[in-house]
C-alpha cells in the first residue's frame, strides 16, 4: 500500500494555482434517509466517507464517484437539464494545485481523504478545500486560464 502524508490543505498557497471549472453533467438525488457514502474510484481506491442526512444530495459524476452536498450548496452549483436526474455545473471557477505526492488530510466534513499524486486540491475557500483524483479530475473539470 502506497504511503500518504499528511498534511494541511490550508497551508497551500493557492494563489499560484490554475483556474478551472468543472464541465461534466452528474446525476444526483437527494437522501431520504441517512445514508453513508464512500467515495470510491474505478480501480476500487476508496478516497473518503461521508454521511449524507435527509435532503442533502448524493452526486454521481460520470465515472461513478459518489459524494455529498447539502441541498443549498447542490443548488447554487447545479442546474437541472431536460433529463429527470442530470444536472449540469454552474458554478463559478477554482483554484487548483496539482500534487506531486500522495496525501492525506482532514476534509471540510471532518473525514480523512486521501489523495493520491497527479490529483488535485481545489480551494472554494480557506475552509473549503477539497481533493480530487487526477483521473475524475480530467473527466470532470477543464482548465480556463
Amino acid at each position: 500500500m502506497a504511503e500518504f502524508t499528511h498534511v494541511d490543505p490550508s497551508q497551500f498557497d493557492f494563489s499560484d494555482g490554475r483556474l478551472a471549472r468543472k464541465c461534466a453533467r452528474v446525476r444526483a438525488w437527494q437522501a431520504t434517509r441517512q445514508e453513508h457514502i464512500t467515495s470510491q474510484m474505478n480501480d476500487g481506491f476508496r478516497e473518503t466517507t461521508n454521511t449524507a442526512r435527509p435532503g442533502d444530495y448524493i452526486v454521481e459524476n460520470p465515472g461513478g464517484e459518489r459524494y455529498i452536498m447539502s441541498a443549498d450548496e447542490f443548488e447554487q452549483r447545479y442546474s437541472p437539464t431536460d433529463r429527470e436526474g442530470v444536472y449540469e455545473p454552474d458554478a463559478e471557477p477554482v483554484r487548483v494545485i496539482r500534487l506531486d505526492e500522495n496525501v492525506r488530510f482532514e476534509s471540510p466534513w471532518g473525514e480523512e481523504m486521501r489523495i493520491r499524486a497527479g490529483g488535485v486540491l481545489i480551494a472554494k475557500s480557506p475552509s473549503d478545500i477539497y481533493g480530487i483524483q487526477a483521473e475524475e479530475f480530467e473527466k470532470t473539470y477543464t482548465y480556463i486560464d
